[in-house]
């Protein structure tokens, strides 16, 4: 994965082709109604924003849901009072490693889903 950005109910996604030689694939997926689509477009791998001419192809079965996950701390007084743990953090001290280094490896003190 290149690349992921979600905006309310839909999810864009890049993903670097490793087989066919596709380049970059793009794919978006909505919850609500869900519906997916992917198609090599020749986009920048960094490259998220939403697609403006697609119409996505209706699940026949299963179910897609988008979370947005909520934004990292950038300072340190956001870790403060137990607001660490709605970050994901194990404790206060994690969360402000976490600011002090810049944000670097934001998994390394968070819970894992």
């Amino acid at each position: 994965m290149t690349c992921l950005s979600v905006s309310g109910n839909t999810a864009t996604i890049n993903l670097q082709d490793q087989g066919t030689g596709f380049g970059i694939v793009t794919v978006q997926v909505v919850d609500e109604p869900d519906s997916f689509t992917a198609a090599p477009v020749g986009r920048a791998p960094t490259d998220c924003s939403p697609p403006t001419d697609w119409v996505g192809i209706p699940l026949s079965g299963g179910d897609i849901v988008v979370r947005d996950a909520p934004p990292l701390p950038t300072s340190k007084g956001q870790c403060k009072d137990g607001s660490w743990q709605k970050f994901g953090f194990k404790n206060q001290g994690d969360c402000v490693s976490f600011v002090a280094t810049g944000g670097k490896n934001p998994m390394a003190g968070a819970q894992q889903p």
